[in-house]
């Protein structure tokens, strides 16, 4: 706050249970909450960028969420800045560390002079336990001063409530730009996890790491000022971009086949058909028949089917989203695969527990060539082979969606491909790349402007080319486009 107070008003809020705020009750997300909202409101702040570390960041998280759906405690929340954050769901934290930080540290606060110093060496290790590196003398002893005096019953409050909350529906998408900065030394709440549980919520956010554990304000305050000082700015210039967009926007298409699309060789009902599926795509698109986080597998799965080039690429896991939503389907399915929305979910969530199992990380996490290793055990029939089996000696870790056995795997994931490629290949920018003529069915034409050329390579003049692709490892006549 030192160093940033020079170019903005900093205010520090503690949260009930903790600071100065030691006697002050609610210790549960929603109360906490409500607390931050009314300061906020008794102080007459309306326009403000909004900083949680922690369980803070979850907190503020479910305030964004109230500044959207309008609070008038909270006009103009420009901006969120969440460090290590719980996220909105239930933090992924095993029992027994819970249990383990319960117990250090859950009790009634010791009297005797033992026990005080009991209390003290036990929260001092809980600051070694979260810090990278020692921190220094003096800031180390306020650190530890800070845990002895919060109120144990709210400590105790949020491991065994606010920390296995589920708030994710609730929260949904929020289109506030957020940093999220994590430590590259937090085993719970690192890089890697953020961009499984935190990062699918904030579709203008971006994610930055420091090399650091939990405490971040602690052992990185110069660099995490300055990420936020840089991230501000960038707000308060509305320069703040999403890694993919943060409105909507078309894909483009060739202006040739635009001018085919709109001419009278092609009908009123194709034409209309075409305008439907060139309509952008909502970057902040809710999704229905699956979670935010099954969305956000879902769209790194077609990353990874369909690679698509440019800065705005068709939302092929939103649009196959929305038709698991309002779709009835075709009339047939696998007789071993459940109802297509309920095997999407399912079949995520085996590749969520086969990141985990083979490399430690989510599927979310995953480098390309792990994500392809997985892919290509599924189409092959042996992703699956074994996990029902290893699961059921697994309680309370990864998705709760039940995993896909080997054939169920490979037969969902071919049908992945076919519908990714239907809507890929459905699109105008698509269609108008591999120089596809046929929506020019002539229903509203002159009888002599339809297809005249029927031998193959021959082509009408009036119909738009398709691009030049080159193999890997060659030139192409006329290079590519």
């Amino acid at each position: 706050m030192d160093r940033l107070d020079k170019d903005h008003a900093c205010v520090g809020i503690d949260l009930p249970g903790f600071g100065d705020s030691h006697d002050v009750p609610g210790y549960s997300v929603a109360e906490m909450a409500e607390s931050v909202l009314e300061t906020l409101a008794a102080l007459g702040i309306e326009r403000c960028v909004l900083v949680g570390h922690s369980m803070a960041a979850k907190v503020s998280a479910v305030i964004a969420r109230c500044a959207e759906e309008g609070d008038p405690r909270v006009q103009r929340l420009e901006a969120l800045v969440l460090v290590t954050p719980s996220p909105p769901g239930p933090e992924p934290m095993s029992e027994k560390k819970r249990s383990q930080m319960l117990e250090a540290l859950g009790g009634t606060p010791r009297m005797e002079e033992r026990g005080r110093r009991k209390d003290r060496e036990a929260a001092e290790e809980f600051i070694r336990q979260n810090s990278a590196e020692d921190l220094p003398g003096d800031l180390f002893a306020t650190a530890v001063d800070d845990v002895l005096r919060m109120n144990r019953a709210a400590w105790r409050a949020w491991l065994e409530g606010g920390s296995k909350e589920d708030w994710a529906d609730r929260v949904g998408l929020l289109r506030v730009p957020v940093l999220v900065v994590a430590g590259d030394k937090d085993g719970s709440l690192g890089p890697e996890v953020q961009k499984s549980v935190s990062m699918p919520h904030w579709p203008n956010g971006r994610l930055a790491s420091l090399h650091s554990n939990h405490l971040i304000p602690l052992e990185k305050p110069v660099e995490l000022a300055r990420l936020i000082h840089e991230f501000v700015a960038e707000v308060n210039g509305r320069g703040v971009r999403a890694p993919s967009r943060t409105r909507e926007e078309a894909v483009p298409i060739d202006a040739a086949y635009l001018a085919l699309i709109g001419s009278k060789r092609v009908s009123e009902a194709t034409r209309a058909v075409l305008e439907t599926r060139a309509e952008p795509d909502d970057p902040a698109y809710e999704p229905q028949a699956l979670t935010i986080t099954e969305l956000a597998q879902l769209r790194a799965l077609v990353d990874r089917v369909i690679p698509q080039r440019g800065p705005i690429a068709i939302d092929l896991g939103a649009r196959l989203e929305k038709r698991l939503r309002t779709d009835p389907g075709d009339g047939w399915r696998y007789d071993t695969l459940p109802e297509d929305a309920v095997a999407y979910a399912r079949g995520l969530a085996t590749l969520e527990w086969h990141a985990q199992e083979s490399f430690g990380a989510g599927w979310l996490a995953l480098e390309a060539n792990d994500a392809d290793a997985l892919l290509a055990r599924a189409a092959a029939g042996k992703l699956g082979r074994g996990l029902l089996a290893r699961l059921e000696a697994v309680v309370g870790a990864g998705p709760e969606q039940p995993a896909l056995d080997a054939e169920a795997m490979q037969l969902w994931f071919g049908e992945v491909r076919a519908d990714l490629t239907k809507l890929y290949v459905a699109h105008p920018t698509t269609l108008a790349r591999i120089g596809y003529s046929g929506i020019a069915d002539g229903a509203n034409s002159q009888a002599q402007t339809g297809f005249v050329q029927i031998r193959e390579g021959e082509m009408e003049p009036w119909e738009p080319e398709a691009e030049t692709f080159a193999k890997p490892g060659s030139r192409a006549a006329g290079g590519t486009r």
